[in-house]
């Protein structure tokens, strides 16, 4: 049997070769690092509970409480709403709390969801700064069962 291998690569020249590697990467690597500067942006919308049931939907005296994620906003925050893009319906918060890029909207009575068909419902977002607004219309969605 005859042996057709090549004869390996010289230490010197597997050496330049990892060299040449390493370089490359240390090149490219800062290129794929996301960096935090950019537009303005709403990153998510998390509502807890995300499925109530009809009957649950007349009740004021349960709540939902919805937290929004925002990202490269170069001032503060100073308004936000979580709304039902269709029917469009805006919740009403008893609370607001916002700490830099996440605000938290709580105390929302399940009733924002009052007379609504059993059916998966999309909700978006707005977030309002001194200098900049965005919004989001497709975030997340609330299920109502029968």
């Amino acid at each position: 049997m005859q042996n057709t291998f090549a004869s390996p690569a010289s230490q010197s020249t597997r050496s330049y070769l990892w060299f040449l590697i390493v370089a490359l990467l240390l090149t490219i690597a800062p290129g794929c690092i996301v960096e935090d500067d950019g537009d303005p942006e709403i990153i998510s919308l998390t509502i807890t509970p995300s499925q109530i049931s009809r009957s649950e939907a007349g009740t004021s005296n349960e709540f939902f409480t919805a937290t929004i994620e925002v990202a490269n906003f170069a001032d503060d925050i100073i308004d936000a709403e979580v709304y039902i893009v269709s029917p469009s319906r805006t919740a009403v918060p008893g609370k607001i709390d916002i700490d830099r890029d996440t605000i938290i909207l709580s105390e929302i009575a399940k009733s924002w969801f009052s007379g609504l068909e059993p059916g998966v419902y999309t909700l978006g977002a707005s977030v309002k700064s001194e200098t900049v607004a965005d919004r989001n219309n497709v975030l997340t969605t609330v299920t109502v069962t029968d």
